[in-house]
């Protein structure tokens, strides 16, 4: 029997992909964090231009990423990249803690927010659903989401993407209103600053995990419409668009509330919404905070699958997770995989939050090895004539040296014995890599799985 093959098709344009950057990066960070960053560095000047530096670095980080994949236009974004440069070994380490622990657990996180989110906007109606069942149901619909209906998915995010930075214009609009009406003045930008260092940490810490996703955006690159155009001018649109709506909704909680009522707030939106109309808003806002939540996950979500693919089809993975379905070219059964570890994080676990805060310096160490492998590219090709986008050696340098020490103290801030967690994993994946790829000491036969499943699933080989 010919096995069949099918190449991965391009089905996301600038508009649907820039969506997609925009929902992976607003989630409800900005609505969490607001106030943590304000308490950390003392008055809303400080913290409006943490805001703006990071999101101006987490730019730089993007372009980064833009000239990568210009050079490997192939689905798996950094897998692909440390791998080809860096050597098998980190390739594998990294795939290996990015799909079977980072992913899987951030995502068990994420819906476990989101079923919380739920049960707030329906107590009213109806007793207590558990937070672990709605969180196993939204993994399930994700599951079918990314592997049945990827035109569905792709404008459903775009909707909600929109939802999420219209949100964002209509607080900053309500805020200039409320300036107006009652003629308050802003307290002076650079009061009460704060001169302790670890508390700038925090604040650019903080700010770093606000504007993370757009990483993700890589993975899905042969899936992009000419990505070597579409790429680059996606990540500098995407994130712009971000740092303009974070810098509006901060200003639009410093211009409503009082410094005090910002740093006793627990969710920042709530107490904006509270002051505005007079009561809470405690319901409307939940769905609000769900969907912002849900759209994020429709973007990690997508990406995580294609990790598993892609390391599948590299050999660093068994290969049945790399075949597509041979209609919609989707990566099924990796998607199937990825669901399944998330269900396994939400079942098993009470303590996903601390071990994902554990795993944290783990993926800051893994964005290190992407640039550095940007530098290696970069040496390795400098007498090399290349006509794809490229950027200057000073940005990857600048990026480099921010995530460094955003790495070093965030280690010397929480380093506690837990720290032996993703040691102890770490370790276990250099035994399954000398074990499975290295040396190959065990090789099992999926042939027969391989058949049996593209004629039950209808799947095919990726070309």
């Amino acid at each position: 029997m010919v096995a069949l093959t099918s190449a991965i098709k391009g089905k996301f344009g600038f508009i649907g992909i820039t969506s997609y950057l925009i929902g992976m990066i607003i989630g409800s960070g900005i609505y969490i964090t607001s106030n943590k960053i304000f308490i950390s560095v003392g008055s809303w000047g400080p913290a409006i231009l943490v805001w703006i530096i990071v999101g101006i670095l987490s730019m730089v980080g993007a372009l980064c990423f833009a000239e990568l994949a210009a050079a490997y236009p192939r689905q798996g974004g950094s897998y692909i990249y440390i791998k080809k440069e860096l050597g098998c070994f980190p390739g594998f380490i990294y795939v290996f803690t990015r799909t079977v622990m980072l992913n899987p657990m951030s995502q068990a996180v994420m819906t476990i927010a989101c079923a919380t989110q739920v049960q707030i906007a329906i107590k009213p109606c109806t007793n207590t659903v558990p937070t672990k069942f709605i969180a196993c149901c939204l993994i399930l619909l994700m599951f079918w989401l990314h592997s049945f209906h990827a035109k569905l998915i792709t404008k459903f995010n775009a909707l909600i993407t929109f939802i999420k930075v219209l949100t964002i214009v209509g607080v900053f609009i309500v805020a200039i209103v409320y300036l107006a009406k009652n003629r308050i003045s802003l307290t002076p930008a650079f009061q009460e600053v704060s001169s302790q260092p670890s508390d700038w940490v925090s604040a650019f810490n903080g700010c770093y995990w606000s504007y993370a996703g757009w990483q993700s955006l890589s993975v899905v690159i042969e899936e992009i419409k000419n990505p070597r155009k579409t790429f680059p001018i996606t990540v500098v649109t995407g994130v712009g668009i971000v740092i303009v709506a974070y810098v509006l909704a901060n200003m639009s909680f410093f211009i409503v509330l009082t410094p005090q009522e910002v740093k006793s707030s627990t969710f920042i939106l709530n107490t904006f919404a509270a002051k505005i109309a007079g009561f809470s808003l405690e319901v409307p806002f939940s769905i609000l905070v769900f969907f912002s939540l849900f759209g994020s996950y429709l973007g990690t979500g997508l990406g995580s699958g294609r990790y598993i693919f892609s390391a599948a089809r590299e050999g660093d993975l068994p290969r049945p997770l790399s075949l597509l379905h041979w209609k919609l070219n989707t990566p099924i059964p990796a998607q199937a995989t990825n669901m399944i570890l998330s269900l396994i994080f939400i079942v098993i676990t009470e303590s996903i939050g601390v071990l994902l805060g554990l795993f944290v310096f783990v993926s800051i160490a893994l964005d290190l090895l992407v640039i550095l492998s940007l530098f290696f590219l970069k040496y390795r090709m400098r007498n090399v004539r290349r006509e794809y986008f490229q950027v200057n050696v000073l940005l990857p340098v600048v990026y480099f040296v921010f995530v460094l020490a955003i790495l070093v103290a965030s280690f010397l801030k929480g380093i506690t014995e837990l720290i032996l967690v993703p040691i102890v994993f770490l370790v276990v994946g250099c035994i399954v890599y000398l074990v499975f790829i290295k040396y190959k000491l065990v090789n099992p036969d999926t042939s027969r799985i391989e058949a049996l499943m593209c004629q039950a699933f209808l799947l095919v080989y990726p070309s």
